[in-house]
């Protein structure tokens, strides 16, 4: 059995015909995983001054300590229907309701304020 191994690994025309091996299954499989990113937007400050950027801060840190719920996003129960809150979404990592719904209230409860705060400076 080893002779037979040996004689495998000391093939030099297999080792030659096969040195590229690596690089011809990596150049192959290439255009299946070095896709062009997604462009990034640049960054833009939605507050027309830095007194409104603090203030939506701290009207949202308010809205967070005595845990209003806006309407109309559907993280009410009484928006929910009959069937509660759905469990499970279109989307490709399902995840248990105490992890995803306090964020989602939380993105509510900030879109909510920054709606506000742009109206109000506006």
């Amino acid at each position: 059995d080893n002779e037979e191994w040996e004689a495998v690994l000391d093939d030099n025309d297999m080792a030659t015909e096969h040195s590229d091996l690596p690089s011809m299954i990596a150049n192959d499989q290439a255009p299946e995983f070095a896709h062009d990113g997604a462009a990034v937007p640049l960054e833009v400050n939605p507050f027309p001054s830095p007194d409104w950027q603090a203030a939506f801060w701290q009207a949202l840190q308010h809205v967070q300590e005595i845990g209003h719920i806006p309407s109309g996003y559907g993280m009410l129960e009484q928006e929910w229907g009959g069937n509660g809150y759905p469990e499970l979404e279109e989307i490709i990592v399902e995840l248990p309701g105490f992890i995803w719904q306090p964020r989602a209230v939380r993105w509510c409860q900030a879109l909510q304020v920054l709606i506000h705060i742009l109206e109000t400076a506006n």
